[in-house]
């Protein structure tokens, strides 16, 4: 299981500023509640609210905060139009299919455009994939390329990709 976040920050007229690329770190609780979700088992290392959530949330991380494999819960920016929110899936997609067995990687993205909505700047220095606004968190990555300043109605696009398989 890897994943893998695309960046893409455009101004009010919708030019693109940066576009960038990243693959993704998954987290300790990642691991934990993916074993919880895919099999229904209990899992006390797991701080899922419910064995039925998704991880179909998509935060944003401040300047000054981490993006490791140790992260739980996540520290997201807040406020300005930037609150962690559900995304849209954007495709499922099975890679390869043999006589009546699906073989190959099964692919799913998740996608959520951040629009800031007032006058002060936000820095922005990463993303996670959580269940919700303050829950577990599956994956998060800071960005490598550097910190992305929003602007007044700039926006952000986080896509998120996870294959399962080879």
């Amino acid at each position: 299981m890897n994943g893998h976040v695309t960046v893409v920050h455009k101004d009010p007229e919708g030019n693109v500023l940066s576009y960038s690329q990243y693959d993704n770190v998954i987290t300790n609780q990642g691991l934990h509640c993916a074993t919880r979700t895919l099999f229904a088992t209990t899992n006390g290392t797991c701080a899922m609210a419910s064995a039925t959530d998704d991880f179909d949330f998509i935060g944003l991380l401040a300047d000054g905060q981490t993006a490791d494999a140790a992260d739980v819960v996540g520290e997201t920016v807040t406020g300005g139009g930037l609150d962690p929110a559900v995304a849209t899936t954007i495709g499922i997609d099975v890679v390869a299919a043999g006589s009546g067995t699906t073989t190959g990687n099964v692919v799913t993205g998740i996608q959520k455009t951040f629009t800031k909505v007032n006058a002060t700047q936000a820095i922005i220095a990463g993303a996670t994939l959580q269940t919700g606004a303050a829950d577990a968190v599956f994956a998060t990555k800071l960005f490598t390329g550097g910190d992305v300043t929003l602007n007044e109605n700039d926006t952000l696009q986080i896509t998120w990709t996870i294959t399962l398989g080879n």
